[in-house]
């Protein structure tokens, strides 16, 4: 029915009471052991020292390819030559139904993923690259709004790049506080974790995520965020200097031919219409 591995001895043995051939093993989430008998359709549940919880008859005369735990514990067996799927009650192995499938179901084992649930401590990650289109981007502060129920967890980590392809050390952030070991880039690689721990039933969910840096804008003379009116100001003070006037501004020079005239005026207005456009 099912082999057992000893991972201190290297051995293995066969404690099942009931003894039949298998093509399709499960556990549930207790650790019981569940299996189909391959030729005739039948289902068993077992410790995992072999004792037989219980043995029920087959609902499908046909093969069995497969042994499935779903979330209340029921045990499904699939039978790919019948293109049928049998339900039995996980508790006393009761007869629940024959359902249709698509032709031919094929699987072994843990269709479900809840045999992987129950052995590990679930975990999924979510990764994205922010582009900031700035070659030296100041990241700033990641902030984000999650629900973690006790036992579970939301982390957050962060990493820059100039080219992203090499990449800084990572630096784990803290929800609304300012980064520090991160370097200025381009790219700011955001991974987020979401993990079950301690137990716990329900799963954390992430809602929202804000990155925030200290990002020049086409036209913002005053850096201050925004491309407005006190920007155009600073423009017109600075027209008709050349390089080497005071009161020349370097960024302002749009053209970069050395002096700020009506050109360069035209070129910021460009960027103040690309800014209040979103």
């Amino acid at each position: 029915s099912f082999l057992r591995y000893n991972s201190g001895t290297g051995t293995w043995d066969a404690p099942a009471a009931l003894q039949f051939c298998a093509l399709g093993v499960a556990t549930d989430s207790d650790g019981n052991v569940c299996v189909s008998n391959r030729y005739t359709g039948a289902a068993a549940k077992f410790t995992p020292d072999g004792a037989t919880i219980w043995s029920a008859n087959a609902q499908v005369a046909s093969e069995a390819r497969g042994t499935v735990v779903d979330s209340n514990n029921d045990v499904w067996v699939v039978h790919r030559e019948a293109s049928r799927l049998s339900k039995f009650d996980g508790v006393n192995g009761s007869h629940l139904g024959v359902y249709y499938s698509g032709l031919y179901p094929y699987t072994y084992s843990d269709a479900t993923g809840l045999g992987l649930r129950g052995s590990v401590e679930p975990l999924g990650t979510w990764t994205v690259i922010a582009d900031s289109n700035e070659t030296d981007s100041m990241w700033e502060q990641i902030s984000w709004t999650s629900a973690e129920p006790d036992g579970t967890s939301v982390t957050v980590q962060v990493r820059s790049s100039v080219d992203s392809l090499s990449w800084s050390n990572w630096e784990s952030a803290n929800n609304g506080i300012g980064l520090i070991e991160t370097p200025d880039g381009q790219y700011l690689e955001i991974k987020t974790t979401l993990q079950i721990t301690d137990g716990g039933e329900i799963s954390p969910v992430l809602f929202d995520l804000t990155v925030i840096s200290n990002q020049s804008f086409c036209g913002d003379l005053d850096h201050d965020g925004d491309v407005d009116g006190d920007d155009r100001n600073i423009l017109r003070g600075a027209l008709r200097t050349h390089t080497g006037d005071a009161g020349f501004i370097e960024e302002a020079d749009y053209d970069e031919d050395g002096d700020i005239d009506y050109s360069d005026y035209r070129e910021w207005y460009k960027c103040y219409k690309a800014f209040i456009s979103g």
